[in-house]
């Protein structure tokens, strides 16, 4: 289950701009912000890209999104 709070602190933490990492995903930044909030759900390649651009390890990609 996606832990918003801690997805939203660690994307703003990282300096990314919200529309970039939509880009970087392949969906509409209106797309992006659903799957931030917790309405739609990640892929397995989203998460994928996230983990690389957020630079997260295992163990925060299972904290964040399992």
């Amino acid at each position: 289950m996606l832990k918003v709070s801690r997805l939203k602190e660690t994307i703003d933490g990282s300096g990314l701009k919200k529309t970039f990492i939509a880009e970087k995903l392949g969906i509409s930044y209106q797309g992006y912000l659903k799957k931030e909030n917790g309405i739609n759900d990640f892929t397995a390649t989203e998460i994928s890209i996230l983990k690389d651009l957020l630079k997260l390890s295992n163990k925060e990609v299972s904290e964040i999104f399992l």
